[in-house]
């Protein structure tokens, strides 16, 4: 029975082992390989945590601060996600990166956007599980957690606040 046990226990070992690998390793590659051949390109991940060690290098060299030269600007993308302004300069308004084995679209680009979204595949896309298990506790059920047929109610009922006279009105009481 001890050798039955031990043997149980390293086969146990080895499938797990093999799972993670699987995982880890071998499915996110071939979902590269795959987004690369229908030309989404990226930064390369590493393994197993994708391109978080370029992230957390990058959040540390740039410490919030905007590059020299920048001057003053409303556009605090780059101070808050050095990363992502690096890769779309690198990689242009749409790419892949890796937070582990997870992959994540970027979409700087309206017109992609739309012709991703249009018509029956339109349905087909939406966040990502490992974004609604992270995010939920903070975005709650709103706007930014909401999908489909509910995106678009919550989307209905906050766009008279984004309408231009709206807009207005607030920007000349901010000047005030």
């Amino acid at each position: 029975t001890t050798h039955g046990a031990l043997a149980a226990a390293v086969v146990l070992a080895l499938a797990t082992f093999l799972y993670f690998l699987y995982a880890a390793w071998l499915a996110p590659s071939a979902t590269r390989r795959r987004l690369r051949g229908s030309g989404f390109g990226g930064p390369a991940p590493s393994f197993p945590l994708g391109n978080l060690p370029e992230i957390a290098a990058s959040l540390a060299e740039s410490n919030g601060t905007l590059p020299a030269g920048a001057g003053v600007t409303s556009d605090i993308h780059g101070a808050v996600f050095p990363y992502f302004a690096r890769w779309r300069a690198a990689f242009d308004k749409v790419f892949v990166y890796w937070l582990g084995a997870e992959p994540f679209l970027y979409v700087a680009d309206p017109e992609f956007l739309k012709s991703a979204t249009a018509g029956a595949m339109g349905r087909l896309w939406g966040k990502p599980d490992v974004f609604r298990r992270d995010r939920m506790p903070m975005f709650g059920r709103g706007l930014v957690m909401a999908e489909g047929d509910d995106w678009a109610r919550h989307r209905h009922i906050i766009a008279p606040a984004f309408s231009a006279t709206n807009l207005n009105v607030r920007i000349r009481h901010d000047r005030r």
